[in-house]
């Protein structure tokens, strides 16, 4: 009787002692003799093919491995909102704010108050206005166009500089080089300053 079907095919010995080649599934009807045998071992294989190579993504994605991606994807998305309403919110508060007042060129002697006399000079349109706090410089701008004031003996001008950074509580005044006056940052965003020079 032949072997059961699960035996691997292959070269069994007979009982006369030689050999005879099972496929299988069924004994070969090849002679017995050993030129036959050889004839046949180079026809047969003797051992079962390999089993295939398992493919790249072959293999399938255990629930847990696809429910641990969407609680990722799900958290790299969270994250990217929090940024992005963190960075608007802090777009929207200002860092910054405009310092305004007045200057007031006074009592000038020829009358001429617009067109300052000697010693005054520096004292005219478009003249630097500077603000300071702790002694360093931290906006600069400018006199507007001056106004004849009181029949023409005083010129007043206004200045706003921008940009000057939020967070203290006083800051410097000057124009030109004509000394440091310290005001309030609340009288400087309301426009209260006004400073003034002559008798």
């Amino acid at each position: 009787m032949p072997p059961p079907p699960t035996v691997p095919s292959g070269w069994y010995p007979t009982p006369d002692g030689k050999q005879r080649y099972w496929d299988g599934g069924q004994w070969t009807n090849l002679p017995w003799d050993e030129d036959s045998v050889a004839t046949a071992a180079s026809t047969f294989t003797t051992a079962a093919p390999d089993a295939p190579a398992a493919t790249p993504g072959s293999r399938g994605v255990s629930p847990g491995s696809r429910l641990g991606l969407i609680v990722g994807g799900v958290a790299v998305v969270l994250i990217l909102v929090v940024v992005v309403v963190v960075l608007s919110v802090r777009a929207a508060v200002p860092t910054t704010f405009t310092a305004k007042g007045t200057f007031d060129l006074i009592n000038t002697a020829d009358g001429g108050a617009c067109d300052p006399p000697d010693g005054y000079t520096d004292l005219s349109a478009g003249a630097q206005v500077i603000i300071s706090t702790g002694g360093k410089t931290v906006a600069i701008g400018e006199l507007s166009e001056g106004t004849k004031l009181e029949g023409g003996l005083t010129c007043h001008y206004t200045f706003a500089v921008r940009g000057v950074p939020l967070g203290h509580k006083f800051y410097g005044v000057e124009i030109t080089h004509r000394g440091v006056v310290q005001e309030s940052a609340t009288d400087m965003e309301d426009g209260k300053v006004a400073l003034s020079i002559g008798s």
